[in-house]
């Protein structure tokens, strides 16, 4: 019986569709599928926090394959569906009811997976971890060469986990619906029957570096004074007192600023984290 090849082909369609599965979330690779696939699990933790910022640009450019390589099954899928129920119909109008039933057969078999696997939902989970990944690069990613103003990178590994725990979660959540068959009954009888067919916490610093410029200028006061001293070692030391002061109160603005920044960073990725 010759319809017997097209229930064949509808069985070997959907047999080929595992690559399609939600879990486990796919992170093989991800270093090297950016460049020539040879990673296994994931990337590495990062052990410095310039390795942390470019493991959080590797996953937000990898998660957005992988929501285009979901988006890309989508399309494929409706066009195959489509090109068969336009071989349906116009076999329908060449008066070739084996031809039509055929193409309703295919039509309605070949749009399975794309509600099975809810590819539309894989992708949105992907494109979410993607964003949140490229959020926290993107307000780290200025103060690469600052490292004293960049959250530990013991945050930044915890951070990275976080969006990755919660794709995992939401692939998880993902049930592969059973299809409906009913269409797919109709048009197999159908066939059948045919045969064949840094902003608010940096002020916290304005006092700090008022003071710092207080103190270089004290210094000044008190370099010029000690030209008019007599004993001019007196006065040098005196200057260099001046001197020492303005820098020690310069480096403690300096540290504050950077704290304030690291604060705000840190704020800045937890915000990030939550969007997903």
């Amino acid at each position: 019986m010759k319809y017997l090849s097209l229930i064949f082909m509808c069985i070997l369609f959907f047999s080929g569709c595992s690559s399609l599965y939600p879990l486990p979330v796919d992170e093989k690779n991800i270093a090297a599928g950016l460049t020539e696939y040879n990673r296994e699990n994931g990337l590495d933790i990062a052990t410095t926090q310039a390795e942390a910022i470019s493991n959080l640009k590797d996953y937000s450019d990898w998660y957005f394959l992988k929501s285009s390589s979901r988006q890309k099954h989508q399309y494929q899928l409706s066009d195959t569906s489509l090109g068969f129920g336009m071989a349906g119909i116009i076999a329908g109008i060449a008066k070739s009811p084996e031809g039509a039933a055929a193409g309703a057969l295919l039509a309605s078999s070949s749009e399975m997976p794309n509600d099975r696997y809810q590819l539309a939902v894989q992708a949105a989970n992907y494109e979410k971890a993607s964003d949140s990944m490229h959020c926290m690069y993107r307000y780290l990613a200025p103060y690469r060469g600052n490292p004293s103003a960049l959250p530990a990178v013991e945050f930044l590994n915890d951070r990275i986990y976080e969006v990755r725990r919660k794709l995992r979660k939401a692939q998880a959540s993902i049930t592969l619906t059973s299809p409906d068959l009913t269409q797919l009954e109709v048009s197999l009888k159908k066939v059948v029957e045919q045969q064949p067919i840094v902003d608010v916490a940096i002020d916290k610093v304005v006092v700090t570096k008022d003071a710092a410029v207080a103190a270089v200028k004290d210094a000044a006061v008190a370099a010029k004074k000690a030209d008019l001293m007599i004993d001019t070692q007196a006065a040098a030391k005196a200057a260099q007192v001046a001197l020492d002061q303005a820098e020690a109160a310069a480096k403690a603005a300096q540290v504050a600023r950077d704290l304030a920044q690291k604060e705000q960073l840190e704020n800045h990725l937890n915000t990030c984290v939550a969007s997903f």
